[in-house]
């Protein structure tokens, strides 16, 4: 005989159709959770987010794992994710924790649904989800987090406290591939690719002179370890990415980066993506301080290891308050590279509204730049 309730203890009241359930927590996820986000993930953004990747960032930093903030609906699904993965920036010369966030989507069918707990909200879920996210993130002492959103997303983490920084910069080109260069390059007009094209095509037939005339200079740079102690010290004034070996090797594994030395009495050194088919060979960091490195040795040495690893070209940020002087650009104009002014807004959240300024940045696509 079925017993008749106990009048004494209150009835929870059933589930609200709809709510989503947030969660923040440090990683490691589950393996569960771990395929969900990057199975949501890759198909919202049309990425290609290995697990590997994911775990390395995310799992194997040198300064922990990283902070997730998930949303779940009733039966336990994973429709929506933010993450930051720790990482040293040196500020004024002292380390301190900063972040890398990424990873964010929410699912389609629940971009209108509330959040349990906070129903009277009247801010979409995405904008609670960020608010809350970074509220921790701070509380963790994770400051400043930087932020690469494409347009219509940037919006979003704006309106939970992020702030837009212009970073000047030259887009310098060196194109091998230029047809393949032409048709690959998103956001470009019929005119710009075409423009490409032509400029990719005299570029090619410059890289056949110096592969005649540079071919001694090729392997004027060899490739050596991450762990090879750099040389770069922190400037005082400037935020700059760490260049401790414990945080080069985490950032550039050997089979996505090439860490290449010059042979000279001055080791002039440089890491780069190795792109592949479908990418440039991607300067991603360097210690060239001077606009009196080997210019030629060092175009011969990237042509052969783009040509090596059958990438597009090569491809190099140089940023306005970056390593490298901005006359190393006119000097890689002189050897044909394609250097092209622009600003490339990066977001970051922070309490230092000193950041906040691309001046205090001693800026490179360390972090920036994710090829993997």
């Amino acid at each position: 005989m079925p017993q008749s309730p106990n009048p004494a203890l209150p009835t929870p009241p059933p589930p609200v159709p709809g709510l989503l359930d947030l969660e923040i927590r440090r990683g490691p996820l589950s393996a569960e959770d771990r395929l969900a986000v990057l199975s949501e993930y890759n198909r919202l953004a049309r990425a290609r987010v290995s697990e590997a990747a994911f775990r390395r960032y995310l799992e194997d930093g040198p300064c922990g794992p990283g902070l997730h903030a998930l949303l779940r609906t009733d039966a336990g699904k994973l429709v929506g994710h933010i993450c930051c993965f720790p990482h040293p920036v040196f500020i004024g010369g002292k380390e301190t924790l900063a972040a890398k966030a990424e990873y964010f989507f929410l699912g389609e069918a629940y971009r209108t649904c509330a959040i349990r707990g906070q129903e009277a909200q009247k801010q979409p879920p995405a904008i609670l989800l960020l608010k809350a996210f970074y509220r921790q993130a701070r509380l963790e002492g994770l400051d400043p987090i930087l932020i690469s959103a494409i347009p219509g997303v940037d919006f979003l983490h704006r309106m939970a406290g992020a702030k837009p920084v212009a970073f000047p910069l030259h887009e310098c080109l060196f194109i091998l591939r230029p047809l393949r260069a032409s048709l690959a390059t998103p956001n470009l007009s019929p005119l710009r690719r075409t423009l490409l094209f032509a400029a990719g095509t005299l570029q090619a037939c410059l890289a056949v002179a110096f592969r005649l005339g540079f071919s001694l200079h090729a392997g004027a740079f060899e490739e050596v370890p991450v762990s090879r102690p750099w040389a770069p010290g922190y400037p005082g004034d400037l935020a700059t990415f760490s260049w401790e070996p414990s945080f080069l090797q985490w950032r550039y594994p050997a089979d996505s980066y090439l860490d290449l030395m010059s042979r000279g009495k001055r080791p002039w050194r440089f890491i780069a993506g190795r792109g592949g088919r479908t990418g440039y060979l991607r300067v991603c960091t360097t210690d060239l301080d001077s606009a009196q490195f080997p210019a030629g040795a060092f175009l011969a040495s990237l042509l052969d290891r783009a040509r090596k690893e059958g990438a597009m070209g090569v491809r190099w940020s140089i940023y306005d308050q970056g390593v490298v002087p901005a006359a190393a650009v006119g000097r890689l104009r002189k050897l044909g590279w394609l250097c092209v002014a622009r600003t490339r807004q990066i977001l970051i959240h922070t309490q230092n509204q000193t950041l906040l300024k691309a001046e205090a940045w001693q800026m490179e696509d360390s972090l920036i730049a994710f090829d993997d």
